[in-house]
C-alpha cells in the first residue's frame, strides 16, 4: 500500500497559510495573542535562520568557556588531534537547537518529550565527557528516553503489536544514538551527517505537512550548520563529544519516527530512515563486520571507521566532509520518493540498499582500504624504497571487481528477454543501481581517469543535462525526461566501466562474458527454431523475437561477431579457434533471417577499419572468408523464410526449421574449414605465408568477377537506388536485393529532422519531440517519434549541443581506438583488444547512426563496455602510506573530481527519481481508468505535480468524462492544445469527446485541426469529413 496525500480538502490537506488555529482549552488565550503569526514555511525559514544564528554565536561562548574550566579531548590513544580541544559543542548545538525549533516555530507541545529527552541525554553525555561514565549508563539513558517516546505516541507503529514496536523504538533509538557516536571520530563528520538527515527529515514532513516535525528538523540542522565552521577549521576547534553527538542522534531518530506518513506501509517507513541515516549506517557495519574480523573488541575505539579510511585518500577533514555530503544527499534524495513507491519497488529497493552496503562494507575492508592496527617500525631507508616500489607491483583484481563485472555483463546479456530494457520501468530502477555503484567507486578508485574517458563521460553528461534543460521547451516534456534518464543511465553505466576496467584483464573478462552471452542467445534462437513453434520469433517474416525489434535484435547478435574474430584469431588450440569460427557464422546466420539493411554498413565499415588498421590482417581476413563463403552458401534456405513466405502470414514450422538447419551446417562447416585451415597452414610451415596471401588475392579476384557479373553497371544502380531512397519506394520484396535496397522511408525520417535543426539550431525542438514537425510534413504514412539516427537526433532535439555531445562521445572513443590500434603494432593481445573491443563500438556506432539502438539500454549497454576499454584501462598508481614525518602531498584535483562528480550523481538521482515515480503514476492511472477513475484521477494528479505529461493528462481527461464532467475533460485536453500547438492527438480525442457528447459540429471542427496537423493519417481524414454519431 502505497502513500497518498491527504486530500485538498481534508483537515490534513488546508493549509495554514494565513494563520494558525489554536484549540478551544486552557491556553486558548493564545489564539487572540498569536493572529500575527507567520506562515507555517516563513516559520520554518526563520527557524533555520535563527538556529543558524544562535549556532554561530554560541560556539564561541561554548569554546570560551570550556577553556576556562578545562574541559578538552586530550591526545590520547588513537585519537588523531594533536593538541588538546575544547569540548561543548553539543551545548552550542543544542542551544541553538532550542532558541531556533521554540523561538519562532508554533505549537510544538506533542514534541514535548523530544526536548525533555533530548536535554536529558545532553547532560549524561556532557556529564560522560567530564568524567567518563562508561557504556551501561549510557545504554540505560537512551533506553529509557526511547520508552518515553513510544510511551508518548512517537514510537514506531509498524508491526500491529505493542511490544514488537516499542522493541523496534528501542533499537532504534539506541542504534542511532550510538551510530552518531560512532561517527562523531572525525572533524565534521557527525554534523554534516546530521546536517542532511534533518533537512531530509524536514522534506519530508512538509511533504506530509506536519510543519511542527519540519520545524524541529530544520532547527537542528541549522544548529549543526552553525557549529561546523568552528569543527572544521584546521585545526578544530572544538569539539561535539558525547554530549553533543548523543542529543543529535536522538532527535534525528525521533525526528525520523515522528514524520506522520499516513497511509505509508511500515517496511517503507523502515527504508527511508534507513536512507536518512545512511552514513551512519554503513559506518557502523563497516566497524562491526572489521573488529569482529580482526578480533578486536566492538565497543573499543580505532581509526577503522569510514572517515579514517577516506582519509587516506583525501587531503583534509573538510574533504572527507564533502564526500560524505555527497553520499549521504543522494540516499536522502532516493527516500524522498520511497514513499511513493509500490510493494514490488519498495523491495527493489531494500534489495538494492542491502547490496550498497555489503558492496561498501566489503569494498573498505580490501587491501587497499584496510586500516592500519598496529604501526610497525620499519627503518627509514627501508620505508623510503617500499613507498616508491609500491606504483610498479602489479595489483591483483579484486573480487568485488569481479563480481560488479560479472553482473554487469550478465544483465547486458539477459537483457533481449526483456525488450532490451527499453521499458523505464526496467532502466529507471537500473539507473538507480548504476548512479549508487558509480558514486561508491568514484569515492573509493584512486584513479582518475584517461582525459579521452573524462571526454566520453562528459559528452553524455551534458547530453543528459541538456535534453533535462530542454524539456523546458520541448512539445512533449514526458518523453524529453524520459530521454535525459537513459542518458544519465548511460553516463553512469559508462562511468563504472570505466573505473572498473583498471587493466586488460578486467577487459579481457568483460569482452568474455559478453561474447558468451550473446552467442549463448543465438543458440537459444536456433534450439526454439529446432524443436518448437518458432513463428512468434518473426514478424513480417524476419528475425525479431524475443527481443521484439527486428534491428535490435539483428544489432545485438552482430555485436558478438568481432569478439568471436578476435577469439579466433587468438586462441592457441586449433579446435577452439574452430569453435569462434563456427559462432561467428551462426550469428551471421541469424542476422541474414533479420533481413535489416541496417547491418550492411556496420559490417562494411568494420572490415574496412578492422582490416586496414590493425595487424594480423591475413588471419582476420581468411576468417570473414570461410565465415562469409558458409553463410552464402546457406543464404538460400535462410532467405526463403522471407521471399516465400505470403504477406500478412507467418512462416510455417517447417522452413524456419529448415533455415535453423542451414544456419547450424554453415557453423559446423565454417568451424571444420577453419580446423582443417589451421592444420594446413602448420604442415606449410614457413611457406604458408605466401600460400595464404596468394589465396587472398585469388579469392578478392573471383569476388571481383562475381560483381560485375551480378552488377553489370555498378554506377547506373547506384543511381536507381538513390532515387529510391529519396523518392521513398518501398524495398523490394526479394531478399536478396532487400539488403541492396535504397527504398524505405529514412530519407523522410532524415529531411524532417535536418528541417527541424535548420529551423531551430542552437537549442533543437526539445528532447523527445521529433514529432514536433513529422506528422505534419511526413509524406509516408508511418508513425514514428525518432529520425532513426543518433546524430540526427541529438541535432534535431538538441540542437548544436547535442551535435556536440553526440560528436564528442563518437570522437572520443575512437580516439581511443586509434591508441589501441597504435599499440596493436607491438602487442598481439593489444590487437585482440582493438578487433574486439572495436568492433563491437563501430558496429553499434554505425548501426545507430542508421536505426535507433541508442535507445535499446540492453544492446547500448554491450558498446558502451567495449568503449570504456578503448579509452581505458584507467589505472594509476594507488596512494601509498607516507613515512612518518614526513607531509602527505594535497590531492586537490582528485577532490575537485571526486566533489563535482558526487554533486552531479546526487543531482541526476533526484531528477531520475521524479521521472521514475511520476512514470509510475501514470502507468498507475492507466491501469486504474477502466474500473475506478477517481484514483486514476488521484494517481495522474501526483504524476502531473512531478512531471507534466500529455499522455497523463489524456488520462486524466479521460477519468473525467466517464465520471460524466465534460467541462473538466474537454478543459484539461484544451490545456494540452495550447502547451503543444503541433500535437494531433489531443484535437483527436476532442473531437473523440465531442462526438461522446453529441455535439458533431465541434467534432468536425476538432477533427478538422487534427487533420491540419497530420495529414497523412487516412483515419483522422475521414473523421474530419464525416464524425461518427454518437
Amino acid at each position: 500500500m502505497s502513500w497518498r496525500p491527504p486530500p485538498a480538502g481534508s483537515p490534513a490537506g488546508r493549509s495554514t497559510r494565513r494563520s494558525t488555529r489554536w484549540p478551544r482549552t486552557r491556553g486558548a488565550w493564545r489564539s487572540r495573542t498569536r493572529t500575527f503569526a507567520l506562515s507555517a514555511e516563513a516559520r520554518i525559514v526563520a527557524a533555520l535562520a535563527l538556529s543558524l544564528g544562535v549556532g554561530l554565536i554560541a560556539t564561541p561562548v561554548a569554546i570560551r568557556t570550556a577553556e576556562r574550566i578545562g574541559f578538552y579531548d586530550r591526545p590520547l590513544g588513537y585519537k588523531g588531534h594533536a593538541a588538546p580541544t575544547p569540548y561543548l559543542g553539543g551545548a552550542a548545538v543544542v542551544v541553538g537547537f532550542l532558541v531556533g525549533a521554540l523561538g519562532i516555530a508554533g505549537d510544538l507541545s506533542r514534541l514535548a518529550p523530544i526536548f525533555v529527552c533530548a536535554l536529558f541525554l545532553f547532560g549524561v553525555g556532557t556529564l560522560d565527557d567530564r568524567v567518563g561514565l562508561g557504556a551501561i549508563p549510557r545504554v540505560i539513558t537512551e533506553v529509557a528516553a526511547a520508552v518515553a517516546l513510544f510511551i508518548a505516541g512517537l514510537g514506531w507503529h509498524v508491526f500491529g503489536s505493542d511490544a514488537a514496536d516499542l522493541v523496534l523504538t528501542v533499537v532504534w533509538v539506541v542504534g542511532v544514538v550510538n551510530a552518531f557516536n560512532l561517527m562523531d571520530n572525525m572533524d565534521g563528520a557527525a554534523g554534516t551527517v546530521a546536517v542532511l538527515s534533518s533537512i531530509g527529515a524536514a522534506v519530508l514532513a512538509l511533504s506530509a505537512d506536519d510543519h511542527a516535525v519540519a520545524a524541529l528538523s530544520i532547527a537542528l540542522g541549522g544548529a549543526c550548520l552553525g557549529f561546523l565552521p568552528f569543527n572544521l577549521s584546521a585545526p578544530a576547534r572544538i569539539f561535539l563529544g558525547d554530549g553533543g553527538s548523543m542529543p543529535i542522534g536522538f532527535i534525528v531518530s525521533a525526528a525520523i519516527m515522528a514524520v506522520p506518513l499516513g497511509g505509508v506501509a511500515g517496511w517503507h517507513r523502515l527504508l527511508i530512515a534507513a536512507l536518512l541515516v545512511a552514513p551512519v549506517v554503513v559506518d557502523t557495519t563497516l566497524v562491526t563486520v572489521s573488529r569482529r574480523r580482526a578480533g578486536v573488541a566492538v565497543a573499543s575505539g580505532g581509526r577503522d571507521h569510514i572517515t579514517h579510511r577516506l582519509g587516506k585518500r583525501f587531503p583534509s577533514a573538510r574533504a572527507v566532509a564533502l564526500v560524505l555530503a555527497s553520499g549521504h544527499a543522494t540516499a536522502c534524495a532516493i527516500a524522498l520518493v520511497v514513499a511513493d513507491l509500490g510493494d514490488v519497488g519498495t523491495a527493489v529497493a531494500w534489495g538494492l540498499l542491502v547490496v550498497c552496503v555489503v558492496g561498501l562494507v566489503t569494498l573498505f575492508e580490501t587491501r587497499a582500504w584496510a586500516p592500519s592496527r598496529e604501526q610497525s617500525v620499519v627503518p627509514g631507508g627501508a620505508a623510503a624504497a617500499a613507498t616508491r616500489a609500491a606504483p610498479r607491483a602489479r595489483r591483483p583484481i579484486a573480487p568485488l571487481e569481479v563480481v560488479a563485472l560479472l553482473v554487469l555483463a550478465a544483465g547486458c546479456g539477459v537483457s533481449p528477454l526483456f525488450f532490451a530494457f527499453y521499458d523505464m520501468t526496467v532502466w529507471g530502477p537500473i539507473g538507480f543501481g548504476m548512479l549508487a555503484l558509480l558514486l561508491a567507486l568514484a569515492l573509493s578508485r584512486p584513479v582518475i581517469p584517461r582525459p579521452a574517458a573524462l571526454v566520453a563521460i562528459g559528452s553524455l553528461a551534458l547530453l543528459w543535462a541538456w535534453s533535462l534543460i530542454s524539456t523546458g521547451w520541448a512539445q512533449s516534456p514526458d518523453r524529453g525526461a524520459a530521454d535525459a534518464g537513459r542518458w544519465l543511465l548511460y553516463a553512469a553505466a559508462f562511468g563504472v566501466f570505466v573505473l572498473l576496467l583498471r587493466d586488460d584483464r578486467l577487459s579481457k573478462l568483460l569482452l568474455g562474458v559478453f561474447t558468451a552471452l550473446i552467442a549463448a542467445f543465438g543458440v537459444y534462437l536456433l534450439v526454439r527454431m529446432f524443436t518448437g513453434d518458432a513463428r512468434t520469433l518473426f514478424l513480417a517474416n524476419r528475425l525479431h523475437g524475443p527481443l521484439g525489434y527486428v534491428n535490435g535484435e539483428a544489432g545485438y547478435l552482430l555485436l558478438g561477431f568481432w569478439p568471436l574474430v578476435a577469439a579466433a584469431e587468438r586462441a592457441r588450440r586449433a579446435h577452439w579457434a574452430a569453435v569462434a569460427v563456427a559462432a561467428a557464422t551462426m550469428l551471421l546466420g541469424l542476422v541474414v533471417l533479420s533481413e535489416t539493411r541496417a547491418v550492411i554498413p556496420a559490417l562494411v565499415v568494420g572490415v574496412v577499419v578492422l582490416l586496414a588498421a590493425v595487424p594480423g590482417r591475413r588471419r582476420r581476413a581468411w576468417i570473414l572468408v570461410v565465415a562469409g563463403a558458409a553463410v552464402i552458401a546457406a543464404s538460400g534456405p535462410l532467405t526463403d523464410v522471407y521471399r516465400q513466405t505470403a504477406t500478412g502470414h507467418a512462416p510455417s514450422t517447417d522452413r524456419i526449421r529448415t533455415a535453423a538447419e542451414w544456419a547450424a551446417l554453415a557453423a559446423v562447416f565454417a568451424g571444420a574449414a577453419w580446423w582443417a585451415a589451421v592444420g594446413l597452414r602448420r604442415t606449410l610451415g614457413r611457406s604458408g605465408s605466401a600460400v595464404s596471401s596468394a589465396g587472398l588475392a585469388a579469392v578478392a579476384c573471383a569476388g571481383a568477377v562475381l560483381i560485375a557479373v551480378a552488377v553489370p553497371h555498378p554506377l547506373h544502380r547506384i543511381s536507381i537506388e538513390a532515387r529510391a531512397f529519396t523518392e521513398l519506394r518501398p524495398p523490394s520484396a526479394t531478399s536478396s536485393a532487400r539488403f541492396f535496397s535504397g527504398g524505405g522511408n529514412r530519407f523522410d525520417y532524415w529531411r524532417i529532422a535536418w528541417h527541424e535543426f535548420r529551423s531551430h539550431p542552437w537549442k533543437g525542438v526539445g528532447a523527445g519531440s521529433y514529432d514536433t514537425d513529422y506528422f505534419r510534413m511526413r509524406r509516408t504514412t508511418e508513425d514514428v517519434t525518432q529520425p532513426h539516427s543518433i546524430e540526427l537526433q541529438g541535432l534535431a532535439e538538441l540542437g548544436v549541443v547535442g551535435g556536440i555531445g553526440v560528436l564528442g562521445l563518437a570522437g572520443a572513443v575512437l580516439f581511443g581506438l586509434g591508441r589501441r590500434f597504435r599499440r596493436s603494432r607491438r602487442s598481439s593481445a593489444e590487437a585482440g583488444l582493438a578487433v574486439a573491443a572495436g568492433g563491437i563500438f563501430l558496429t553499434w556506432l554505425v548501426h545507430t547512426s542508421v536505426d535507433w539502438l541508442h535507445l535499446l539500454p540492453g544492446v547500448t549497454g554491450v558498446a558502451l563496455g567495449a568503449a570504456a576499454i578503448l579509452v581505458g584501462p584507467s589505472a594509476q598508481a594507488a596512494p601509498v602510506p607516507v613515512p612518518q614525518g614526513r607531509r602527505r602531498r594535497p590531492l586537490g584535483r582528485r577532490t575537485v573530481v571526486v566533489a563535482a562528480s558526487s554533486a552531479l550523481i546526487a543531482v541526476g538521482a533526484v531528477f531520475l527519481a521524479r521521472t521514475v515515480v511520476a512514470d509510475r503514476y501514470a502507468t498507475d492511472a492507466r491501469a486504474d481508468l477502466p474500473g475506478n477513475p477517481v484514483a486514476a484521477l488521484s494517481d495522474a494528479s501526483r504524476s502531473l505535480r512531478l512531471q507534466e505529461s500529455a499522455t497523463t493528462r489524456y488520462t486524466q481527461a479521460a477519468a473525467y468524462a466517464r465520471l460524466n464532467d465534460y467541462a473538466r475533460a474537454r478543459g484539461t485536453l484544451l490545456g494540452v492544445a495550447r502547451r503543444q500547438p503541433s500535437n494531433f492527438v489531443v484535437w483527436g480525442l476532442l473531437g473523440d469527446l465531442a462526438v461522446r457528447r453529441g455535439d458533431l459540429p465541434e467534432a468536425r471542427r476538432d477533427y478538422g485541426r487534427a487533420h491540419a496537423l497530420n495529414p497523412r493519417d487516412p483515419q483522422i481524414a475521414a473523421l474530419a469529413r464525416k464524425p461518427p454519431a454518437p
